[in-house]
């Protein structure tokens, strides 16, 4: 086979591969479920150093997993935001500015919201308290996507630094090897 097509059909099944594991990202990020991304993992590093490619692009599915839910949490925020400035509840800036992850469970949010909707009419209260609940909802299931989407990213790193180490010592013994003197 010419070193050209070896090289191509290499491409091929790292794009295969990369399409996989981008598909199976997704699923265990929605499922919930870990073990099918670690039974891949654990096949890449059993195929040694020529993974590296394909690691470093789940690497890279993984931050932009990451990235986007990070975009969610920030349009629930302004969403929120935006929903209680319509009934004139208007959040400090210290509450406003945390990461989406933190500032719903922060106790002192829900206080703010709580006084100011005191002075609104019971309907008005009962659908602030509806549309908080549903960013809280909301919040929750992206931090829970957010903990699994970490989790992928740090077996990942792990494993890429893993088989670099285990690559650049492979090479220092051929290396030393080739380089021996013979002996007389």
């Amino acid at each position: 086979m010419s070193r050209e097509l070896n090289y191509l059909l290499q491409l091929a099944e790292q794009s295969y591969i990369r399409m996989e594991a981008e598909l199976l990202i997704t699923a265990c990020v929605h499922d919930g479920d870990l073990v099918p991304f670690n039974d891949l993992l654990q096949e890449l590093v059993m195929a040694g150093p020529t993974s590296l490619f394909v690691l470093r692009d789940m690497y890279q599915i993984i931050r932009t997993w990451k990235s986007q839910l990070s975009q969610e949490g920030q349009v629930i925020r302004q969403d929120l935001m935006q929903a209680l400035l319509d009934f004139g509840i208007r959040l400090p800036n210290e509450l406003i500015m945390r990461d989406p992850e933190s500032w719903w469970r922060n106790q002192e949010l829900a206080r703010e919201v709580q006084a100011a909707a005191t002075s609104l009419e019971q309907n008005s209260v009962a659908l602030v308290n509806e549309i908080c609940v549903d960013a809280g909802n909301k919040v929750s299931k992206l931090a829970r996507r957010l903990v699994l989407v970490t989790e992928l990213e740090h077996a990942v790193q792990d494993w890429i630094s893993g088989l670099i180490y285990e690559h650049a010592h492979d090479y220092d013994a051929l290396y030393i090897r080739e380089r021996r003197l013979p002996e007389h």
